[in-house]
């Protein structure tokens, strides 16, 4: 399913061959329009939670042990607009952010099913096309999980994570730690 543009806070400008994420930190520049809807998120959360923000993402309970500081601050930002329910609204950022702007439908459902995730750790079984088989070794149960880069993992792998509903499967959210079998 091909993501549409769509506009946040004000008229935003998209620069191709640049990323919001910039030598470990955030570069949200005015005018900028993000195709991809996490980096519109995060652009939203910057614009209207940024303090907040730096004062939670110390406390985000996902593994951040990573070199790159660009993975450990999309780490933290995963936690905080899909996880972290705001203290004072009761609503986790992306439930803000589909409300407070006008998007499709299908892609409102698409980035609200992004708050159904849970953690686990995941037995690779199978790999097709862009699709893992995975075991989950806590529920004993098994789930079909989307992903861009099936190469990454290689069957019997474990990966500790999290997963949530996307379309008709599962995705994988935030990063994942990736444990190859001895």
């Amino acid at each position: 399913m091909p993501i549409k543009q769509h506009r946040v806070g004000k008229a935003l400008k998209r620069n191709r061959s640049s990323d919001i994420f910039k030598d470990g930190g955030i570069k949200i520049s005015p005018g900028q329009v993000f195709n991809d809807p996490f980096e519109a998120l995060v652009a939203y959360t910057l614009l209207y939670h940024r303090q907040e923000f730096e004062d939670a993402r110390d406390r985000c309970p996902y593994y951040t042990n990573f070199e790159d500081d660009e993975l450990v601050l999309k780490q933290q930002m995963t936690w905080f607009v899909y996880d972290r329910t705001h203290p004072t609204t009761g609503v986790r950022i992306v439930e803000e952010f589909v409300r407070e702007n006008d998007m499709p439908e299908d892609l409102v459902k698409m980035l609200l099913q992004a708050t159904e995730l849970f953690h686990g750790h995941f037995k690779v079984i199978k790999k097709r096309k862009h699709d893992l088989i995975l075991y989950d070794m806590e529920r004993n149960k098994e789930y079909t999980v989307y992903t861009p880069t099936p190469s990454v993992y290689s069957n019997g792998c474990i990966i500790i994570g999290h997963i949530h509903p996307y379309e008709n499967q599962y995705k994988l959210c935030g990063i994942p730690v990736i444990c190859m079998p001895p």
